[in-house]
């Protein structure tokens, strides 16, 4: 079911699973609820619940997540989950978090992001692609408006890229993997582009 209710958009979902898939001779059940409310040009507020019952082991995620706009070049965005994992007498309770902020400017270009996961982090109603992970990312961009009639951009960037394991970093342990890029870009009348990159990484 999905619609909008006063202004605030919601949906959710109720499912059967078959019993083949049970890890308990049962038939699992799902329902998951979204709701998110938009706040000013471009802002939002959201939040998430997803709950799966196998027998008598269960499954629930709660996530808060939201965007703000300001003066149209600022952004900032967030999102934080709580996932508890309830299978016999094993229970686990860990977090999933990220935040960004980006400034788009018409010459400056500036992004900062940070994001984490915890090596315990269980869904069983989604996908997590890398737990035990954090990563936090800095690049910055200017670009020189040339209109000329073949060039048309001029860009340079630089960006910053770290990688930990998650509790590396809660810890204060080095990172993993570092990456330094430096990228140059033109573009030139009539959609055509060319680029450079020094790429940095170990």
């Amino acid at each position: 079911v999905t619609g909008k209710v006063s202004g605030t958009q919601v949906g959710v979902l109720a499912a059967v699973d078959d019993q083949l898939t049970s890890r308990a001779d049962a038939q699992p059940v799902f329902g998951i609820v979204r709701v998110s409310r938009d706040l000013g040009p471009g802002g939002r507020l959201g939040f998430l619940w997803t709950e799966q019952h196998d027998g008598p082991n269960s499954n629930r995620v709660l996530d808060l997540d939201g965007r703000m706009v300001v003066n149209k070049v600022h952004s900032f965005t967030f999102a934080g989950a709580l996932a508890r994992d309830e299978q016999g007498s094993v229970i686990n309770t860990k977090p999933l978090w990220n935040g960004s902020y980006r400034y788009s400017g018409r010459n400056v270009r500036s992004t900062f992001a940070f994001s984490g996961i915890h090596e315990n982090f269980i869904t069983r109603t989604g996908f997590i692609s890398r737990p035990g992970s954090a990563n936090g990312r800095l690049s910055n961009s200017y670009t020189f408006l040339t209109p000329t009639k073949t060039m048309q951009s001029l860009s340079g960037e630089v960006v910053l890229d770290g990688t930990w394991r998650y509790q590396d970093l809660m810890n204060g342990d080095p990172m993993q993997d570092r990456k330094l890029h430096f990228n140059f870009n033109a573009r030139f009348k009539g959609g055509w582009g060319a680029g450079v990159s020094l790429l940095d990484e170990n």
